[in-house]
């Protein structure tokens, strides 16, 4: 979805807390705790949040920037027949080190695919599974989850608690998590994320301990940063191979692209490959 489509508060008083959100979900305090620094009373996720508010107020323009370069580096409809934009990265900004960054997948990947996502995000939540399926299939594909919480205040505490399933308990029920939020229906908020936790036998006491650490907000904030540097305006928003794709394309198109990667290091093979590919 577009940034200019972001129905958030980003004038607003950042000044939120977990607790705000449980009660306006009906959530008990045992399922969505309140989540302070003990030190000074911020939020674990106030600094993230208004980062991400000025994050927003960029994106239009860096994006526009590199599309009117580079939306037609490589000819790519997607599954409904429209043009996917997609355009090559700052070398700097195109490695695959970003702290916080969920990994799954291969060890040894011949593709690294990088998403960029906000747990509110309806094509987020529609291209979820379609990854399940594509990571099933591919044993050579590596694929990283980074936080781009552009729908607002509830997005940003959901990345904080993500990031705090992270660190407590790895990769892999992060990823769990991750499906989890995604394949839910309604809202993302902290009250689910924690209900969501839950459901996954996971300790939402540790879990909430180490959301209130300033390190998570440090991370959710770079994560949005890295977002607004390689001007990704849309969710979800992908890097692979150096390149950059705004929207989700479809399964198959997706598919495609990734295939590319892994046979010419591009987005979308030469035709000359393509013939030579045929039986």
């Amino acid at each position: 979805m577009k940034s200019s489509d972001w129905r958030g508060e980003t004038g607003g008083d950042a000044r939120f807390t977990m607790a705000e959100t449980a009660r306006a979900a009906d959530a008990t305090p045992s399922v969505a705790p309140r989540i302070v620094s003990a030190s000074n009373g911020v939020t674990i996720a106030r600094r993230a949040f208004v980062s991400a508010a000025l994050t927003i107020g960029l994106f239009g323009l860096s994006s526009r920037l590199s599309l009117a370069q580079d939306e037609g580096l490589f000819a790519i409809k997607g599954d409904n027949g429209q043009t996917i934009a997609n355009f090559r990265l700052p070398a700097e900004l195109a490695g695959d080190d970003l702290p916080g960054t969920v990994w799954v997948g291969s060890s040894t990947p011949e593709a690294i695919l990088t998403e960029y996502f906000d747990d509110n995000c309806p094509y987020c939540r529609a291209a979820a599974p379609h990854f399940s399926a594509l990571l099933k299939s591919d044993p050579v594909l590596k694929l990283g989850l980074v936080n781009n919480p552009v729908f607002g205040r509830a997005s940003v505490q959901v990345a904080s608690v993500q990031q705090a399933v992270l660190k407590t308990h790895g990769p892999e029920k992060t990823y769990a998590f991750h499906e989890r939020m995604l394949g839910t229906p309604g809202p993302a908020t902290a009250a689910s994320a924690f209900r969501a936790a839950a459901d996954l036998g996971l300790d939402t006491a540790a879990i909430s301990a180490t959301a209130a650490e300033p390190l998570i907000a440090d991370v959710v904030e770079a994560q949005a940063q890295r977002a607004r540097d390689l001007g990704f305006a849309v969710t979800p928003a992908f890097a692979i191979d150096g390149y950059g794709v705004l929207g989700y394309p479809g399964p198959r198109t997706m598919a495609a692209i990734v295939e590319a990667v892994q046979r010419c290091d591009e987005l979308r093979c030469p035709p000359a490959v393509l013939s030579r590919s045929k039986p």
